[in-house]
C-alpha cells in the first residue's frame, strides 16, 4: 500500500530485489482512503503473480523522489 496525498499519485512502481535489481515494474491502483488511517490516498500494487522466493522491496516514485518499502520475504 503506497499513500499519497490528496490529488497525487504515484509515478513508476516496481518490485526490486536485495541488490537492487528491477524484478517487475508494477502498476500502482487507486485504493482510496482508508478509514481511521492518515490523510491521503491510498494505492495498491499487485505483483502475487511473480512466484521467485527470495528477498523485497517496493519502489515507489512520488514528488519528494523515490521511496521504499521495508524489505520483505516471499516463500513459495
Amino acid at each position: 500500500m503506497i499513500r499519497c496525498a490528496d490529488g497525487e499519485a504515484p509515478g513508476a512502481c516496481r518490485l526490486v530485489d536485495e541488490a537492487g535489481r528491477v524484478c517487475r515494474s508494477l502498476l500502482p491502483c487507486e485504493a482510496g482512503p482508508v478509514a481511521n488511517w492518515n490523510k491521503g490516498t491510498f494505492w495498491t500494487a499487485d505483483f502475487t503473480d511473480y512466484t521467485a522466493e527470495g528477498e523485497y522491496q517496493v519502489e515507489a516514485e512520488g514528488p519528494g523522489g523515490c521511496v521504499r518499502s521495508h524489505p520483505f520475504g516471499a516463500e513459495i
